[in-house]
């Protein structure tokens, strides 16, 4: 069974808190842990099952272009691949698989966009990620796929 995203954006009062200071480097973040939880995770979502600890690809673009958010503050964006057709709630599990590698994580969250397969598809039926209403002053212009670098929250 082929796998889908869902998406979660995030206003943050302060940069994400990396336990690996690389991380905290590079604008895009691949969240797996080790090569067989990585792997773990997509078989999951492909064979029709939401993995525990998701594979998430975060990018932290405020870290290299402040002007994406208000003066202090910054925005992180994420996705993480599910079964397709999927209406699960991943919020949880994404945010314990970032609390993972940057305890304190959540303590900095002030406000949350998220977008669930279905949501995604019928917004962009090409798969691209757009800005949401709730942040769009804040997410607009902050793709996911924007690299700039990257580092493995594992290393």
């Amino acid at each position: 069974m082929p796998s889908t995203a869902g998406d979660v954006d995030w206003a943050l009062a302060a940069p994400i808190p990396w336990r690996n200071p690389a991380c905290a480097l590079a604008a895009t973040v691949q969240v797996g842990g080790t090569l067989a939880e990585t792997a773990a995770a997509e078989r999951d979502a492909w064979q029709g099952r939401h993995p525990e600890r998701p594979f998430v690809l975060l990018a932290q673009p405020t870290l290299f272009d402040p002007s994406r958010a208000p003066a202090g503050r910054h925005i992180a964006r994420t996705y993480c691949h599910v079964p397709r057709g999927s209406e699960a709630d991943m919020l949880p599990r994404i945010e314990r698989q970032i609390e993972r590698f940057a305890p304190g994580y959540r303590d900095r969250v002030l406000a949350r966009s998220i977008m669930g397969p279905a949501d995604l598809e019928r917004h962009n039926a090409n798969g691209y990620f757009a800005a949401r209403r709730a942040l769009r002053p804040w997410v607009q212009s902050a793709h996911p796929a924007g690299n700039l670098g990257h580092r493995s929250a594992a290393r």
